[in-house]
């Protein structure tokens, strides 16, 4: 039987430190911005945010990520959800969200 992750030990997937610009839309207004990714495994990633106030827990977002085909730049779509949210405070300057991966094209 599977326990319940918690803390620090509840990621099941490794995360890689990541720093370059991605686009976020939220389905439930249509709402797009370009944000900083933080990280990303394979399950699941986590960006900065200018307005933590704009995310909730169990939003849905799509997320778009650059790709390059040869010497083409596309971008990649997947479907996400809210998991967690950390606000700014002087230790924590930039606001992030965390977002499990509900949708990945193969």
């Amino acid at each position: 039987m599977n326990e319940p992750l918690e803390g620090k030990n509840r990621r099941r997937h490794v995360r890689k430190p990541a720093s370059f610009e991605i686009e976020v839309r939220h389905l439930n207004n249509g709402f797009i911005e370009t944000v900083g990714l933080r990280d990303f495994s394979e399950a699941g990633m986590s960006f900065h945010v200018a307005d933590i106030n704009l995310y909730s827990l169990k939003q849905q977002l799509d997320v778009s990520i650059p790709e390059f085909m040869g010497s083409e730049l596309l971008s990649r779509k997947m479907r996400a959800t809210v998991v967690w949210l950390e606000k700014n405070d002087s230790l924590n300057p930039p606001a992030s969200v965390g977002v499990s991966l509900t949708d990945i094209p193969k």
